[in-house]
């Protein structure tokens, strides 16, 4: 694969927390930890811009992810793993 224009490609890992307490009617989302890692940087992104592959960044709270390709094996339940692109405006921060 490769990004064109003024996109990133984003690796987003969802991994299972472990817990040992279970707490009828909570929300499954909280059972997972969400992080994120640029993979890859659209030629027409300016380089001063700031981010550069293996960061992580940090969204704008309106970001549009554009398609998703969920790359984790089948049959995993701890870690599930996915590609997805976003503009690079949208990227207001990196970790």
């Amino acid at each position: 694969m490769k990004v064109l224009g003024e996109f990133v490609l984003v690796q987003q890992t969802d991994t299972k927390k472990k817990s040992l307490i279970h707490i009828p009617g909570a929300n499954k989302e909280s059972n997972y930890e969400t992080t994120f890692e640029i993979k890859q940087i659209g030629a027409s992104v300016p380089e001063n811009y700031g981010i550069k592959v293996g960061d992580a960044p940090i969204f704008n709270a309106h970001v549009s992810f554009h398609g998703m390709n969920v790359t984790s094996p089948k049959g995993e339940d701890k870690v599930i793993t996915a590609l997805t692109m976003v503009h690079y405006l949208d990227i207001i921060a990196i970790e």
